[in-house]
């Protein structure tokens, strides 16, 4: 990943101070940031505390990513990063499938929602969820958690942008939702990472 500047990552980082695996998910930002000289910017997932990012947030603003630790910054639902001419939009939160660690806080809201599509237009969106117009190529139960897709649908067809990046499902999946390419990614993916390399200057996957 040398020659790049940033790394998205579309949730479940796994940021939970009160586990014994929190100090290696720090030590790994350390040095990605330091070996690499690239800073994380994390879209948050169901298995992140929303409520510790949010702590650290000493700006007295959510319309922009903050620094949490060294190698990471949080991108709050509805903030906006703009890296040189493009716009790009950040909606986290999706539902468990079961036994939620941060059941009052894993889900986006209406109000989140609200503050994104008030950013459009936007280049690039990363959610955590997906619209719910992947449900049949994600090959998920059309019922299951359909509140939450909704929502990230509402946001696309709010602010319109040339691509979406999420990762609630584990899934290597793409599809065409009007003019937007939705590209969900798979954290599971056994041989090789499954991440995408995209040029800001082109908007094209390289």
């Amino acid at each position: 990943m040398r020659g790049c500047s940033y790394m998205f990552h579309v949730g479940d980082l796994w940021w939970q101070p009160d586990t014994p695996s929190h100090q290696g998910v720090r030590d790994t930002l350390y040095k990605i940031s330091h070996d690499l000289g690239v800073c994380v910017v994390l879209t948050d997932g169901n298995n992140d505390d929303v409520l510790d990012l949010l702590s650290h947030n000493h700006t007295g603003s959510l319309e922009a990513p903050f620094a949490v630790c060294d190698g990471l910054m949080y991108a709050p639902r509805g903030s906006v990063l703009n890296i040189a001419s493009r716009k790009i939009g950040f909606l986290g939160g999706a539902p468990s499938y079961k036994n939620p660690r941060f059941p009052n806080s894993e889900n986006s809201t209406d109000l989140e929602v609200s503050l994104i599509s008030n950013k459009a237009p936007l280049d690039v969106l990363f959610t955590h969820d997906a619209p719910v117009e992947s449900t049949d190529v994600l090959g998920i139960n059309p019922s299951w958690g359909l509140d939450s897709r909704v929502r990230v649908s509402r946001a696309l067809n709010a602010t319109n942008p040339s691509l979406l990046f999420h990762g609630h499902y584990h899934k290597s999946a793409s599809l065409k939702v009007g003019l937007t390419s939705v590209y969900g990614l798979d954290r599971d993916r056994l041989h090789t990472p499954d991440i995408r390399f995209l040029d800001l200057e082109t908007l094209a996957l390289i």
